[in-house]
């Protein structure tokens, strides 16, 4: 049975890591008491009288390395960390209102009337916490520890989940656990779309992307949300004339900035997406080496018991939402029995035989139609040409609105430069219905064009 001591030390434990976020910014001083180098350059020196504090924006996604500006032990600016390379969001600095707000709650309050009427009354930490506790206790009696759903998402929580690791789930364990939730708002479709196709979590070098020649700001609104990606667009735009094309379905902050903007159907960007590929497969714009040895479109696959032709099957697949009328789950890769990357197989088209994809000296064929133990693969690359086969210029035109001549030219100019960046992650075309589509729809494009 959880205790009301107990969890009265848990309780501490959780608030006091939570505390640690000080209303969104984690604070720490700099060893010698001086700014980190770089900040006089920055333009971020401290006035006379002025101390500086290393913190970051927990409650931002990207938790930006941010500077705050002390004065009489009081936060009057907060700035971005130049070390960080970071350009502090409107998020980020206005952490100071939420600090100083007259509506910032300082003590628990408990209703003090109906629900809806606003009527709140002042109570102890110990009123609280026997409150919280004696409330656990019933459900965890009545219904279970199943009963407890517990979610949450960047601010303070992030420093439970990842600031201080495990201490928010070694809390739920003092109950005998909880009911999980799959992810997260954040970006659970990006974390899946990266699972499906890379087999892993993705990582992030925003330093890299002021080398980029393109951005596609797909769904997502960084002159507002993320600032960190804009500082690095400007400058791409400046040292090499990079070009920003925005896919929203409003013309948003970013839009307006954009050289282009294609105006789309909320949701509908998997179609859109689709769209390019074709184009990039029809037109041989994709990077066929790079496909060759680091992708698995080589791989052999089958579809149903024997095989079929994938092409010839394909003809009369709808586009769009409606359900193929194939079983998914027959679709079988060839393997040789093993397990991992090197047990997959492809056909040599130089030894005109099947083989492991690591064999040294082979060219692993991407079209074809290959006839193994009395069953016929082809090579997943012909799989992805017969799902993309569908997404014409009208048909995409008409799932998504999107002028239809407007794909093509989005697709060559994003497949003519080296490197190009899709904005994806944090933002609302992967906050949608078929959002995790969406994510494997910018993949498939970044795979094909070794961007």
């Amino acid at each position: 049975m959880q205790s009301r001591r107990s969890f009265l030390k848990w309780s501490a434990l959780v608030g006091g890591a939570s505390a640690l976020g000080g209303g969104g910014l984690l604070l720490s001083r700099y060893p010698t008491g001086g700014a980190p180098a770089g900040v006089a350059g920055a333009g971020a020196a401290a006035a006379a009288g002025t101390r500086i504090v290393r913190t970051a924006n927990t409650p931002e996604c990207l938790h930006c390395a941010l500077l705050a500006h002390v004065e009489d032990g009081r936060l009057v600016k907060v700035t971005g960390d130049p070390d960080f390379n970071i350009l502090a969001c409107a998020r980020g600095i206005s952490r100071i209102r939420q600090l100083y707000s007259p509506h910032r709650l300082k003590y628990p309050m408990r209703r003090a009337g109906r629900r809806g009427e606003d009527r709140w009354e002042r109570i102890t930490w110990e009123e609280a916490l026997d409150t919280i506790a004696e409330r656990y206790q019933r459900i965890l009696e009545e219904d279970g520890n199943q009963a407890f759903l517990a979610f949450g998402g960047t601010g303070n929580w992030s420093s439970l989940s990842t600031g201080v690791r495990g201490l928010y789930s070694a809390f739920w364990n003092r109950f005998g656990g909880n009911t999980p939730i799959i992810s997260q708002l954040c970006c659970a479709s990006v974390s899946s779309g990266f699972n499906a196709i890379f087999g892993g979590a993705r990582s992030e070098f925003r330093d890299d992307l002021v080398h980029s020649r393109l951005f596609l700001a797909w769904g997502n609104n960084p002159a507002v949300s993320n600032q960190g990606y804009m500082k690095n667009l400007f400058q791409a735009r400046e040292e090499h004339g990079a070009r920003l094309i925005t896919i929203d379905p409003r013309l948003s902050e970013t839009a307006a900035l954009s050289d282009r903007w294609i105006q789309i159907r909320p949701g509908t960007d998997a179609a859109y997406a689709l769209g390019m590929v074709k184009v990039l497969l029809d037109e041989g714009l994709f990077d066929e080496e790079y496909v060759r040895r680091f992708t698995n479109a080589p791989f052999l696959v089958r579809l149903g018991e024997r095989g079929c032709d994938l092409q010839a099957e394909s003809r009369g697949w709808p586009a769009g939402g409606e359900t193929l009328p194939v079983d998914l789950r027959d679709l079988r890769l060839l393997t040789d029995g093993g397990s991992g990357p090197g047990s997959f197989v492809v056909w040599d088209e130089i030894g005109g035989r099947p083989v492991a994809p690591d064999t040294p000296g082979i060219r692993p064929a991407l079209r074809g139609d290959y006839t193994i133990g009395g069953v016929r693969y082809q090579p997943v690359f012909e799989w992805m040409r017969a799902n993309a086969a569908r997404y014409t210029p009208e048909v995409v035109h008409r799932i998504t609105g999107a002028p239809a001549d407007s794909v093509a030219p989005v697709t060559r100019e994003y497949a003519a430069v080296r490197p190009a960046a899709i904005i994806q992650n944090m933002a609302g075309a992967q906050r949608t219905d078929h959002g995790t589509l969406t994510v494997i729809g910018h993949l498939y494009l970044a795979s094909l064009t070794g961007n």
